[in-house]
């Protein structure tokens, strides 16, 4: 294999593990990416509207996904230890989806750690209140800040 890649969930995985088995599974000088897409909720006034309803319903939520929050030094630990990868490339790039309602909510319905904290009823009351926000648009403009991590493979032909 050429090119690894894993969308939105290094986070959850073992990285020494990870790293190992991203080594053995790629070919000489092959790529392993580790990329998220989260949201820019701090762009959009609606988004920070919506990210108020998730903390009241849950003041305590404690977001796991860290594509927002990891350091490109937590990364090159993560992926450069055990000299498997070399020459880490960071990059940052802010866009915008252009989302119907029934597409922005399956979204929403996708986010497992907001699921998990605010149980089922709650996360029920949050679905239905993002609902009742966005039911005054035709489209949502939804504004991400995708980030990645690329290294190369040390392995020698």
């Amino acid at each position: 294999m050429n090119w690894a890649l894993m969308g939105s969930s290094f986070h959850w995985a073992d990285s020494e593990l990870a790293v190992k088995e991203f080594y053995r599974i790629l070919v000489p000088g092959g790529f392993f990416t580790a990329i998220w897409n989260p949201r820019n909720i701090e762009s959009s006034e609606l988004h920070r509207r919506i990210e108020e309803v998730v903390y009241a319903e849950v003041p305590t939520m404690k977001r796991v996904s860290s594509g927002k929050s990891i350091s490109t030094e937590e990364m090159k630990t993560k992926l450069l230890t055990g000299g498997y990868f070399k020459d880490i490339l960071f990059v940052e790039a802010p866009h915008v989806e252009i989302m119907n309602k029934e597409r922005y909510m399956n979204t929403w319905k996708s986010v497992n750690d907001i699921q998990v904290q605010a149980g089922e009823e709650g996360f029920r009351r949050i679905l239905e209140k993002i609902g009742t926000i966005i039911s005054e648009f035709d489209e949502i403009e939804v504004p991400y800040c995708s980030r990645s991590w690329t290294v190369q493979s040390c392995k020698m032909k």
